[in-house]
């Protein structure tokens, strides 16, 4: 039996959510700094800080199921929970402090949209001048518990996305 090294779902998507801010606040500046103002752009990031979701909940079935014989769907919802808990930690004191006291809500308006970056476009608007979405930040809630069942069960089915893409894209030459 191997040993399992992973990191536990609270690590990785803390370092997912992390990633994510860091890279995408970093290609805004330096490679895309053309289309700051486009709507695909942030679409783009929302993807990239999913796809660390989805590839750990689908290797996480595979994981479940040769160490338990069976597929724990509990855990897709732990790791979409905790996904979902880091994009939260910033975002709903903002949000309750934009609503309480918004004079107050400035304070840890920079650090809120850096940390939840990859949504900040849907949540904020472009310049941030004031406006909060509310229904961007219960799909952006939603996003992460939705994209680990979806990962968990197409793995139980034993479905890859990589597969048909490869399959689609290169040409056999037998």
């Amino acid at each position: 039996m191997a040993v399992e090294t992973r990191r536990p779902p609270v690590l990785a998507m803390f370092t997912n959510q992390l990633i994510a801010a860091v890279v995408c606040f970093l290609l805004t500046i330096f490679a895309f700094k053309w289309i700051y103002d486009s709507p695909w752009l942030y679409a783009a990031f929302i993807l990239f800080h999913l796809s660390g979701i989805y590839s750990y909940a689908y290797s996480q079935a595979k994981i479940d199921h040769r160490d338990r014989g069976i597929y724990v769907y509990r855990n897709a919802l732990t790791i979409g929970l905790w996904g979902a808990f880091w994009i939260g930690v910033i975002l709903i004191p903002h949000l309750i402090l934009l609503f309480a006291v918004p004079e107050a809500a400035g304070a840890i308006a920079a650090f809120a949209r850096f940390w939840n970056y990859p949504y900040s476009f849907f949540l904020y608007g472009l310049e941030n001048n004031g406006t909060f979405h509310l229904s961007a930040a219960l799909v952006s809630l939603l996003l992460p518990v939705v994209t680990s069942y979806i990962a968990y069960f197409l793995s139980a089915k034993g479905f890859s996305l990589s597969e048909k893409i490869y399959k689609l894209t290169h040409k056999s030459t037998k």
